[in-house]
């Protein structure tokens, strides 16, 4: 996949550009199907879930890797160049600065994004929103008036609570899908599900960035 220069990452970056496309680009940024992630690294979850969200929807299939994210710290170029360097291949590349599905709807119009169970719960959680119910409400809102829907995958979610939420003990550690979500009615009329037979991938960028630090012992 053809490298964006430095400059073109910085316009992102710095809000100059809403996105830039890498790759075969789409005839249109609208009624696709987006894939976000940061990708670090691109595995086979991310493809298998790329090729089943092109396969239901029927729609192009483009990720998106965004500079910026509400949990970690912005990328910078050279770990944004790391990251455009995997093979997104057959599908498009979109880098944007949108951090939130509210921001991504803006670029995406009547797309549909393809998430994991623990996104559409972060989606639906007030703790994102200043813990204001209202804002939430009107955050979803404008994904719902962009025309914006959202194909939730089924995950592991006792591998999510080691990753993002070790101290949730109400939490069960099973595999948990959109239908066992406790989401508000204003978020889950703007949901499909993939069921457990379609997909369950166990694959963790988090689980293998760590085997590559410190691989186990033979």
């Amino acid at each position: 996949m053809q490298q964006p220069d430095d400059s073109e990452i910085l316009a992102v970056q710095t809000g100059k550009l809403s996105h830039l496309l890498i790759g075969d680009s789409p005839r249109s940024l609208q009624k696709v199907c987006v894939l976000s992630g940061s990708f670090d690294p691109l595995h086979e979850g991310h493809v298998k879930m790329a090729e089943i969200a092109a396969a239901r929807t029927g729609r192009e299939l483009v990720y998106e890797l965004c500079l910026k994210n509400v949990d970690k710290p912005p990328l910078t170029v050279e770990k944004a160049k790391q990251r455009i360097g995997q093979s997104f291949s057959p599908h498009s590349l979109a880098l944007t600065g949108a951090p939130t599905f509210v921001e991504k709807s803006m670029i995406f119009h009547d797309a549909m994004f393809a998430v994991g169970a623990d996104t559409i719960e972060r989606i639906a959680d007030p703790a994102y929103y200043d813990n204001d119910v209202a804002k939430r409400n009107q955050a979803i809102n404008l994904i719902r008036e962009a025309g914006c829907r959202f194909l939730v995958f089924g995950r592991a979610m006792d591998r999510w609570k080691r990753e993002r939420d070790q101290a949730a003990s109400n939490r069960t550690d099973h595999f948990r899908s959109l239908s066992e979500l406790s989401l508000p009615k204003i978020l889950s009329s703007l949901c499909e599900e993939v069921s457990r037979t379609e997909f369950d991938c166990s694959a963790s960028s988090t689980e293998i960035r760590n085997r590559q630090i410190s691989p186990e012992a033979e």
